[in-house]
């Protein structure tokens, strides 16, 4: 496996010299530089232009500290003189991301000890975000790449790309509304248990604006993730990928996930919101559990980030918040006043850096902003959740 294609945790100094070894050619997916040039703004144009173009085209690495003869690495490496790290880390952060617009998120810096000269490498994913633009000093330019390196990119190509970002976003607006609908209606083939439902959608982007499917069949063999229950689950495949349910005893579904040909997950509660009060930790627990279960799930079929995160309450009228203790002054323990509440979406840039329920945050307050109060009472002043799985 490949620099390109490993966790940028697990690369190491044997990766980046078996790389340079390879004599890869510059090009779309590769660039070297012998020195680490961002004094100047036209380095520091250059150096945006450079990220950039990766991210509008198929991602891609930038070394440095690498010196080349037409476009082909030499076997001496320069290096680069880096005294401390994490400033010069800080300092690329900082520069791309006031620099470029859209944010480019996902990248990966590092540092790496070869034949006794500091290398720097850049990692930049594809994004599901594009067209990038380079915005420092006004520069207001578009790149791109293909075997010769960087370009500009020209006026058809930016059309598609913002194009790209309209069908992504209808799709996954159109699959959603059509969805909470069919389901707050009954609209299924199976009976779902009575009374509120508790609906989560997560669309992988790369799924939905590529062509190909997921391996359901290496997600058969994985433990499909489930929606606020621990309970085991019957598997079956049907018209749309595979699904997993819940029974109760009569055999009405009591939840079920749906996984779709394209990666997409569909999870039903039908039993979290039978009563009037909403037991927040119950729910917040159930939410922030299975979105890192479908992220390990996620790992095991391939499939890769970015990530769309997205919920629904349905048949909620009425439904206050669960809250230990007494309501604090001015907070108003109000029902919820409508039958649905569409939540708002969340994205997740990178697997590697879900270790918190931050990430849910939105989504969760949103419940609570329903139910009278300004926001989830589980997270302190700093957003860090205060339960535990």
């Amino acid at each position: 496996m490949s620099i390109f294609e490993k966790s940028f945790n697990e690369i190491s100094s044997q990766d980046i010299l078996a790389f340079l070894r390879l004599r890869h050619a510059e090009g779309k997916k590769v660039d070297y530089k012998a020195a680490l040039k961002l004094r100047t703004d036209g380095q520091r144009k250059e150096f945006l232009a450079d990220v950039a173009s990766f991210a509008n085209c198929d991602g891609g690495i930038l070394l440095l500290g690498v010196d080349e003869a037409n476009g082909i690495p030499r076997d001496k490496l320069p290096g680069i003189p880096c005294d401390d790290p994490d400033e010069t880390k800080g300092r690329i952060e900082n520069i791309i991301l006031s620099g470029i617009e859209p944010s480019i998120r996902g990248h990966d810096i590092g540092f790496f000890e070869v034949e006794g000269k500091t290398i720097l490498l850049l990692r930049v994913p594809r994004s599901w975000a594009r067209p990038h633009m380079v915005v420092f000093q006004r520069t207001n330019k578009f790149y791109s790449r293909n075997s010769h390196g960087k370009y500009l990119l020209d006026v058809t190509e930016l059309r598609e790309a913002f194009l790209l970002q309209d069908t992504i976003e209808r799709t996954i607006s159109d699959f959603r509304t059509q969805r909470i609908s069919e389901i707050a209606n009954g609209d299924l083939p199976f009976q779902l248990a009575g009374g509120g439902k508790l609906i989560v959608h997560l669309f992988p982007i790369p799924g939905i604006a590529e062509v190909g499917e997921v391996d359901l069949h290496r997600s058969e063999q994985c433990r499909v993730p489930r929606l606020g229950t621990s309970r085991p689950a019957e598997q079956r495949y049907n018209f749309e990928g595979l699904l997993a349910s819940v029974f109760s005893d009569d055999g009405q579904v009591l939840c079920y996930t749906q996984i779709y040909r394209k990666g997409t997950v569909e999870a039903v509660n039908a039993v979290m919101l039978r009563e009037k009060v909403i037991r927040s930790a119950a729910l917040e627990k159930s939410l922030v559990r299975f979105l890192f279960e479908c992220v390990r799930h996620y790992g095991a079929l391939g499939v890769n980030p970015p990530l769309i995160v997205t919920g629904a309450m349905t048949g909620v009228k009425g439904m206050k918040m669960g809250v230990r203790g007494s309501v604090p002054p001015g907070y108003a323990r109000m029902a919820i006043d409508k039958d649905i509440l569409v939540l708002p979406k969340a994205r997740i840039d990178s697997f590697d850096d879900l270790g918190t329920a931050a990430v849910l945050k939105p989504l969760i307050d949103s419940v609570w902003n329903a139910c009278g109060w300004p926001c989830s009472e589980n997270f302190d002043v700093a957003g860090i959740w205060q339960l535990s799985l």
